[in-house]
């Protein structure tokens, strides 16, 4: 089982996810991370990518629990502002 971890910042903004950590979920050496902010409950949430394809590799994350998505929003907000042009 994997208990929730406290780590440190360094000074130069970096963490140290600790090794039974990254191998519990595929973090490679030298790899790349994907990191997606939920401002909402101010949470980030880190995948590592194991593909040049980082589209393929976020797919579905963006999406909320309430089954809206960003692009949705997006989409409603540039609405209103032409509404109000």
């Amino acid at each position: 089982m994997i208990l929730p971890t406290t780590i440190d910042i360094s000074n130069k903004g970096q963490l140290l996810i600790p090794s039974a950590l990254r191998k519990a979920f595929g973090f490679q050496p030298q790899g790349k991370v994907m990191v997606f902010p939920n401002l909402h409950d101010q949470t980030l949430t880190l995948k590592p990518v194991t593909s040049i394809d980082i589209v393929t590799a976020g797919h579905g994350l963006l999406s909320s629990s309430d089954g809206k998505t960003w692009s949705k929003d997006l989409l409603a907000d540039r609405k209103s502002d032409q509404l109000h042009e």
